[in-house]
């Protein structure tokens, strides 16, 4: 099961530069792990302490924002792409939005605790790869305007 966690945890950017002995070690860890969602269930609610992150293998999740016409927006998620990166960044925190499953889903989910088993040079790549996503968000957020 390993090897084809290994191959999943290649798919999320934030892996990119970390040695396959060493994604073989994360995917080793006992506590990650693959879950499998149901459509409409939630994943976790806004004001949960963020204590994980998921990794996207498959299916769609829609986020519950305060807006009266359109309460729910689906998310563009493709596999590779995650979801709770507060439990990533700021292990501790309040969620910010709820999150729930708009069609069956499949995702890896790593506890925020896995962090401190991970050497510190596979952290810092880990954490520049982030830096990247979120840059290239927010810059493409900025450009839609």
């Amino acid at each position: 099961m390993s090897t084809d966690l290994t191959h999943l945890l290649k798919l999320s950017y934030i892996f990119n530069g970390i040695s396959n002995d060493h994604l073989e070690t994360i995917a080793n860890h006992p506590e990650i792990g693959i879950v499998k969602k149901k459509k409409g269930e939630i994943l976790y609610r806004v004001g949960e302490i963020a204590d994980r992150f998921w990794i996207i293998i498959s299916g769609q999740l829609s986020m519950e924002v305060h807006d009266l016409r359109k309460p729910f927006r689906s998310l563009a998620t493709q596999p590779g792409h995650i979801t709770g990166i507060k439990g990533l960044l700021q292990p501790g925190a309040a969620r910010p939005v709820t999150i729930s499953i708009d069609e069956d889903a499949e995702l890896i989910e790593i506890p925020s605790k896995v962090l401190q088993d991970i050497p510190p040079e596979n952290l810092a790549v880990m954490y520049q790869s982030i830096s990247i996503i979120l840059l290239d968000h927010l810059l493409s957020k900025h450009q839609a305007y």
